[in-house]
């Protein structure tokens, strides 16, 4: 199997604005840092598109979401000149979209849901066809961002009870998202047919709730190619926790590859607020960053897919 190995550059073009500089790691200064993530062997480039930024006006609001689809026009084209696969990440939100908020954009919140259904389509469709025109058609796509329990739940500062989250025990709003994505998904095979579609989850520390959820997905006909898992040590547990959850995976869904697209481990510093504390076995440093990164690659060429 073909295997790919990058980052999430999102925030670049921020970075070399700020003048940041880069070296290599015996400390040479290097001009191009896709020039260099090339030289180190990396392969793909993941990028977060959100749908207007601008207007989210949470108490949250991270200047660090601020990736619209002209900013990301140029830097996916970017990385494809520069020879990655590109991997596009639709947040479907004007900001962060994750298990615990999944917003939908202000100028969607009005939206009926069968209105919601041709808007996504639409959406989908129209920036998909603009990455492609623009030099950066992607490789892979992702049709929302951990999207573990649905999205598109509603307005940010909507009441609790209205939001049309899903969950692995009741049948509520199932319908609904896996008609969401069903009308994304159409977009992508429409404009990119050659790219792979990624259903991106990060629930690895609970395989009941994977399980349920790629099962949904089948029931639904959903038309996917790669089941894509979170997997951060210092929320989700130790490798253990991954090797159960690829268990799970493989077993129940033995016909879908499967992709980390979203792992991390510090080389510096433990990162505020986490669950687990891993340090005695990877220590925060260079040496246990690569320790991570090699026990985390064993595991997963235990498994053909």
């Amino acid at each position: 199997a073909q295997k790919y190995v990058g980052g999430d550059i999102s925030l670049l073009p921020e970075y070399i604005n700020a003048n940041a500089k880069y070296y290599n790691y015996q400390g040479q200064s290097v001009s191009s840092p896709l020039q260099l993530f090339h030289d180190e062997g990396l392969n793909a480039m993941r990028v977060r598109l959100f749908v207007n930024p601008s207007d989210y006006t949470g108490n949250d609001k991270d200047p660090n979401a601020c990736q619209d689809l002209e900013y990301v026009k140029s830097l996916g084209k970017q990385i494809k000149d520069a020879g990655f696969d590109l991997i596009l990440d639709f947040h479907y939100s004007d900001t962060w979209a994750d298990p615990a908020k999944q917003w939908t954009p202000a100028a969607w919140v009005s939206l009926t849901d069968e209105q919601l259904y041709d808007k996504i389509y639409e959406y989908t469709k129209d920036a998909l066809t603009q990455m492609c025109d623009a030099g950066a058609t992607p490789d892979f796509i992702q049709p929302g961002n951990e999207i573990s329990y649905g999205m598109l739940w509603g307005a940010y500062n909507a009441s609790a009870s209205s939001l049309k989250k899903c969950y692995v025990n009741s049948s509520a709003n199932w319908d609904r998202f896996t008609t969401l994505l069903e009308n994304a998904i159409k977009a992508c095979r429409e404009v990119c047919p050659d790219a792979k579609v990624i259903l991106h989850t990060e629930r690895v520390q609970q395989t009941n709730v994977l399980s349920n959820f790629y099962t949904k997905m089948n029931n639904a006909n959903i038309d996917y190619d790669i089941i894509g898992l979170s997997y951060y040590p210092a929320w989700h547990g130790n490798l253990a926790t991954l090797e159960s959850a690829l268990n799970a995976m493989t077993t129940g869904f033995p016909d879908k590859d499967i992709m980390i697209v979203e792992t991390g481990y510090s080389y510096a510093w433990a990162i505020p607020g986490t669950s687990f504390d891993y340090s005695s076995v990877y220590p925060y440093s260079d040496a246990g960053q690569n320790s991570y990164t090699v026990d985390l690659i064993s595991l997963l060429n235990k498994y053909d897919n």
